[in-house]
């Protein structure tokens, strides 16, 4: 009699997940042909995204500040469609705009985008900074800045999309936030903030869009070597440095490639290795379920999650205790 209850009751929690996720169904696209804007895609995880967009035959549209670094992606971009011989079909553009300081600028800059590459099908909102430090040291505008780097930007980009997707019935948009942005941090009060932000913003809007065939995806990249984790390194706290380190360190072509494999799958969330996997398990709440897998692995794994989490949190206390007493036995 056990084992019929148990059947039943499983192959009930099976139908119901089929039934989710059925509903939440994505059509698999691919990027040639497509029109991809990538922010902050001069340097880092931006910048290799840049180039395996080029390389799958997209028009490439890059957004950042720095000119000198935008022509220098540009030239790499033109040698990868002179080599594909794609010249006269494959469009490549750069855009030097601050994507945080003006929604009127930065909707003019990917007005001029979509004016030479047609209407914008991928945004891959990339743009961010980090700056790391404790709460009661960290100056007031730390907070400020990265709020309106890390989530505003972002919100001025996909409002200045939205529309022309909505209106042709398809779309995607990535929001990358990181694994800081699903755990708190020592030193992170400031960016943990601006990342988790993006959570709330993601969902609602995803429930938003759907019906016009818009899908949203959230990333949470974990520690990458790109030129701006080295530098953030420099004057990174000690007990940060040290719970970073023990995670390890990914390559940024690698989280480049996993990004946009997300985005043709249409996920709602892209997660790297079983740690990622674990996080976004344990922290999936009320999150879209967009593959039978995944659900069920959720499902099963989440008393796992729990306790590696609490585990996480036991090492981390440990490492902050550990400093503590290092700080108060030098003064």
């Amino acid at each position: 009699m056990f084992f019929e209850i148990t059947c039943i009751l499983a192959a009930i929690v099976i139908g119901a997940l089929y039934f989710l996720t059925k509903q939440n169904k994505r059509e698999k696209i691919d990027f040639h042909g497509k029109h991809v804007v990538i922010t902050g895609g001069s340097s880092g995880i931006g910048y290799d995204l840049s180039i395996e967009a080029a390389r799958q035959g997209a028009h490439v549209s890059v957004i950042a500040r720095n000119r000198d670094k935008l022509n220098e992606v540009k030239k790499v971009l033109e040698d990868i469609r002179k080599k594909a011989g794609t010249e006269d079909s494959q469009i490549i553009q750069i855009e030097s705009v601050d994507i945080s300081k003006s929604f009127e600028d930065t909707k003019a800059a990917f007005e001029r985008l979509a004016k030479n590459a047609g209407p914008v099908d991928i945004l891959i909102n990339n743009a961010g900074t980090s700056k790391c430090a404790e709460f009661s040291e960290a100056p007031i505008q730390d907070f400020e800045e990265l709020m309106r780097v890390n989530y505003i930007g972002g919100v001025y980009c996909t409002k200045s999309v939205i529309p022309s997707m909505k209106s042709r019935k398809f779309g995607r948009v990535l929001f990358v936030s990181s694994q800081a942005g699903q755990i708190g941090i020592f030193g992170y009060t400031a960016y943990s903030a601006s990342k988790f932000a993006l959570r709330g913003l993601v969902e609602a809007l995803q429930m938003e869009v759907k019906p016009y065939n818009i899908y949203i995806t959230l990333s949470f990249p974990p520690d990458t070597d790109t030129p701006g984790f080295k530098e953030e390194n420099l004057t990174k706290c000690e007990e940060t440095r040290i719970i970073s380190e023990s995670s390890g360190l990914s390559a940024s072509k690698d989280v480049a490639k996993g990004i946009l494999q997300s985005i043709k799958k249409g996920n709602f969330f892209n997660y790297f290795g079983i740690n990622g996997f674990l996080l976004c398990t344990l922290t999936a709440g009320a999150a879209p379920v967009t593959n039978l897998k995944d659900a069920f692995l959720e499902i099963m794994t989440l008393p796992l999650a729990r306790l590696v989490a609490l585990g996480l949190l036991f090492n981390f206390d440990s490492i902050v205790k550990s400093c503590h007493k290092k700080k108060v036995k030098s003064n």
